[in-house]
């Protein structure tokens, strides 16, 4: 059982009680019965990019991407004199570059900041044609010199109605076939 099927499992017991039961992992849908007349398909809503007819969740590049984002910013720490810069990244899909050169072009971008002893904050500098960061002169940040600001992905949220209507379409495809 996945972390969502086992989080409905647990939340159905707790409301009827011993008569529900996850059906094996090797069978077919459903996930869950209640009784002999119930059954549970179970599925987390999550947001999709969709780039030829394959839908992709947002998390499956975000999550690897934050993380290298903020394994890039510390790699700088050992330069820190006093001085800190917010860094906030923004980036788009698809990616056309591997995370590994993301990181590269981030390390980069970064160098060729300190190198150019900009004084008018904030500022924004282009990675590539997917990564933007913006900087913004901070207060020391102990011990780090570019702390994490945050991060922005193009693709996710805008309205929400039809990001929800369109990734639930998708659920529901998903799971009638």
């Amino acid at each position: 059982m996945n972390r969502e099927e086992q989080i409905t499992l647990e939340y159905l017991k707790s409301l009827l009680g011993e008569d529900v039961v996850p059906v094996p992992k090797h069978k077919d849908p459903p996930d869950i019965l209640v009784g002999s007349t119930i059954a549970v398909e179970v599925r987390r809503l999550n947001q999709h990019f969709f780039e030829g007819g394959k839908p992709e969740g947002l998390e499956n590049l975000s999550y690897p991407l934050d993380d290298a984002f903020e394994e890039v910013l510390k790699s700088f720490n050992h330069l820190y004199t006093g001085k800190s810069y917010w860094v906030f990244v923004d980036y788009r899909r698809p990616l056309k570059s591997e995370i590994r050169q993301a990181k590269k072009d981030m390390r980069l971008a970064l160098q060729k900041f300190l190198d150019s002893r900009i004084s008018k904050f904030p500022c924004e500098i282009s990675v590539n044609s997917e990564f933007t960061f913006s900087i913004y002169k901070s207060d020391p940040g102990n011990g780090k010199l570019f702390p994490v600001a945050g991060s922005g992905d193009f693709d996710a949220g805008g309205g929400v109605i039809g990001v929800y209507a369109e990734n639930i379409r998708h659920c529901i495809n998903e799971k009638s076939s």
